[in-house]
Parts: C-alpha cells; structure tokens; sequence
C-alpha cells in the first residue's frame, strides 16, 4: 500500500514533536499558514440508566457536536448541537470532557477543527430525531455492554480521548437509577 503524504517533506519529526508540545493549531499555523482553525463543540450524553448517545453520521460512530456560532461560548454550542443533530431537549451539562483536534482538507484549504466536549445527562422518553441533512441516519442509545463495540468504530481521535473519559463516568455512575 502506498505512503500518503500529508506534510511537507521539510518538516522533520522533531518539527511534528515540537511544535505538538505548542499545540495543534500552533504546528498548523506555522506550516500550513492558510490554514483555516474551527471551533466546535460536543456533547457525550448519557441517560439515567447508564446508556450513552451514539449516532451513526455517514456510516460511522459518532457523538453530536458541531462548529460554534459567533458569539457563543463551548458550553452553548455543546447544548445547542446536540439538541440540534439529536432533537433532545433539557440537556444538563455534568462536566466538561476533553477536546479534540482533526485536520482535514477541503477546497484545497487544511482546516483544523478543534472540538471541546462535555458530558451531559438527558432526561429519558424524549424521541430521538436524526438531523439527516448532517447526514445522521440513526441515533442509538448503548448500554454499557455495547459501548466499547461503538468506541472500536469511531474515529481513532475521539476513541483515544474519549474512552477513558466514557468509561470513568459509567464507573462513576449509580447502578440503580
């Protein structure tokens, strides 16, 4: 299988190490000065019997999140998107989670989307209703039997950042609720 180049090849390893230790958005902004850096937010909603919100976007395991609009602090973008992809109303914020960072090209730009996520609690009965025009097909309340087979087909950024943070609130979490 062919090596895909991302990066220049100027840059070197202690480049990518160092300017990691600055930040993503500092690496990007020194070599790929057109980069164009997005906030977004997210939510990891979980119900009062331990289930967590997974949605299926484009075929693959994901969680509600989206870019802020002007103005609008993480915690309102959080709570605005994911009643937004979702149709969840009364969202509660329980934490704040740790961000994410994904790079991606489009009209032959680099664009870094830095997501922060928080972890919310929703009240259960709502209906759910998939924001298909974000190419959400289905939305699925998980168990926490099934949750580590929705985390093994995620995206490997938010598998890496999110499990430990996932798995710590269900360990945290009451049993009988």
């Amino acid at each position: 299988m062919p090596e895909i180049e991302c990066f220049p090849a100027s840059i070197s390893k202690a480049d990518l190490h160092f300017h990691c230790i600055e930040g993503p958005d500092a690496f990007f902004r020194m070599h790929f000065p057109d980069c164009k850096v997005h906030e977004a937010a997210g939510g990891l909603v979980f119900d009062n019997v331990r289930r967590l919100l997974v949605m299926i976007r484009h075929g693959i395991p994901d969680f509600p999140k989206g870019h802020l609009d002007p103005g609008e602090s993480f915690a309102e973008g959080a709570l605005r998107e994911v009643s937004e992809e979702t149709g969840i109303k009364n969202l509660v914020i329980l934490d704040k989670a740790p961000e994410t960072w994904h790079a991606y090209r489009q009209d032959g730009l680099w664009h870094l989307k830095r997501t922060q996520w928080f972890l919310m609690s929703a009240c259960d009965g709502q209906p759910l209703i998939p924001q298909t025009e974000e190419g959400i097909t289905e939305l699925i309340w998980a168990g926490p039997e099934q949750i580590e087979t929705y985390l093994n087909r995620t995206y490997r950024s938010l598998k890496e950042v999110l499990s430990p943070v996932i798995l710590a609130h269900l360990a945290s979490a009451p049993r009988d609720t």
